[in-house]
């Protein structure tokens, strides 16, 4: 796994395969605000839309579980996620 995140001087370990995709996709796309709804789809395309955004919220509780300073760096409203660049 290249997965590689600093939060300043310290290693920010102990996130799933699917948090590390989250985090590098928002940061990839972090011009502009990615709509929940398109991020579900794109995480769970099989899913139907009532699930994927389910399991959506459960990534996002989850990922302020394991890197609680997380909430820092992601802009998180109902309707969009975006990484803060000013952060």
């Amino acid at each position: 796994n290249g997965f590689q995140l600093q939060d300043g001087s310290a290693a920010v370990t102990g996130l799933s395969d699917r948090q590390q995709m989250l985090l590098a996709y928002l940061l990839l796309n972090s011009d502009q605000p990615q709509p929940r709804q398109q991020v579900a789809f794109r995480f769970w395309p099989t899913s139907s839309d009532k699930q994927a955004m389910t399991n959506l919220r459960q990534l996002l509780f989850h990922l302020r579980q394991s890197w609680t300073a997380v909430t820092k760096y992601l802009v998180v409203t109902p309707q969009a996620l975006k990484w803060n660049l000013s952060a």
